[in-house]
């Protein structure tokens, strides 16, 4: 299916806007630390067209499934203060929202190691979500999942005011045994104060 137009969202901090092929070194930038992986079902980069491949397959999903590219707009400081504009907006991460029915959507997300710990991906997905409910007036629950050992990913969950559901398994092709994910969900009303 042809690549679909995304809204660009903005924060003060960063901008969501549509992956560009141009953007695959900054991808593979990030994707080749094994670091940023670790807790993710994908490997590691080992070249740059794996993150070529990455791009196509973004730029060809379908209605409902959609994926930002995370770009810094400004340089930061050790505390997250911007610090200067940048000439062109680096690519840092990605922030997906797949509305799988009418009524759920899942948010997933990465950011380079670089960037952690700064308040950026809280932001994203701060965005994404309020734009989510917006844009689908029938969507009643947003959740997000996360491996249990993953604390950077699930302080973003309850930062963004998401409360645990619970846990589930599932098998993961990088390991053999099956991982612990847990099930992190925000409702409309929780969300939009009523």
């Amino acid at each position: 299916m042809e690549f679909q137009a995304l809204p660009v969202l903005e924060t003060g901090r960063i901008k969501l806007g549509p992956f560009r092929y141009a953007d695959a070194a900054d991808v593979y930038a990030y994707a080749r630390n094994p670091n940023v992986p670790r807790f993710m079902p994908w490997t590691t980069h080992i070249k740059l067209e794996d993150a070529r491949a990455y791009i196509k397959r973004v730029m060809a999903r379908h209605e409902g499934d959609y994926c930002w590219a995370i770009r810094i707009k400004r340089e930061m400081n050790e505390e997250g203060a911007a610090t200067a504009t940048t000439g062109r907006l680096k690519v840092i991460g990605a922030i997906e929202l797949d509305v799988q029915k009418e009524s759920e959507a899942e948010v997933h997300f990465v950011l380079a190691e670089e960037w952690w710990n700064k308040g950026l991906t809280t932001e994203a997905v701060r965005t994404v979500v309020t734009w989510g409910f917006a844009q689908y007036p029938a969507l009643e629950r947003v959740i997000s999942r996360a491996v249990e050992d993953n604390a950077g990913s699930r302080r973003v969950m309850e930062k963004c005011g998401m409360t645990l559901q619970g846990t589930q398994r599932e098998k993961w092709d990088k390991y053999p045994e099956a991982v612990e994910l847990c099930v992190y969900a925000v409702t409309r009303a929780e969300w939009c104060g009523g």
